[in-house]
């Protein structure tokens, strides 16, 4: 098993910082905005 403390593993934003193949952006804040804008919009 892997290590589970690392930025990956800290949630949404830090799947979207440093994980997502999805977004273009490539600097983490960037990232986590596209990402909201692309996937979390939509949710309340």
């Amino acid at each position: 098993m892997g290590d589970r403390n690392g930025p990956e593993h800290a949630g949404w934003d830090a799947h979207a910082a440093y994980k997502c193949t999805g977004l273009s952006s490539h600097a983490p804040d960037s990232r986590k905005a596209e990402f909201k804008r692309k996937y979390l919009q939509n949710l309340d």
